[in-house]
Parts: structure tokens; C-alpha cells; sequence
């Protein structure tokens, strides 16, 4: 599962919608992280492009 909340007060996104982006439910979760109405830890990020399916290669450019 992924993460968008704290740790204090998790929220889960549903495994689902990450699947599928285009979905209702997944469209308004994907859109909560892109709009960065939610901050999302790295590696809570990654696991959901992950699941996805829409994590990329790397293009040179390193977050810390």
C-alpha cells in the first residue's frame, strides 16, 4: 500500500487506483499528488509508479 498521509495519520491509497490512473478513483488520487495537494515521501512515490506500471528510467536528475 501506499502512503499519502503521515505516519501519525495514514492514508492508504487503494491499490486499484493506482492501477489504473484513468479510473474515478484513481483519477482524483493521481490528481491529489499532482496537483501537490498531498506530499508524497520518495519511496511512497516510486512504489505507486511502481504498481502503476508508469515508473520511467532514469533521466539524470537525482532527488535527495
Amino acid at each position: 500500500m501506499v502512503n499519502i498521509g503521515t505516519s501519525e495519520r495514514p492514508c492508504f491509497v487503494p491499490e486499484n487506483a493506482l492501477i489504473a490512473p484513468q479510473s474515478p478513483g484513481g483519477n482524483s488520487w493521481w490528481g491529489k499528488v499532482a496537483t501537490g495537494s498531498v506530499i508524497v515521501p520518495e519511496r511512497e512515490l516510486l512504489k505507486a509508479l511502481k504498481i502503476s506500471g508508469k515508473a520511467g528510467g532514469s533521466n539524470g536528475n537525482k532527488q535527495s
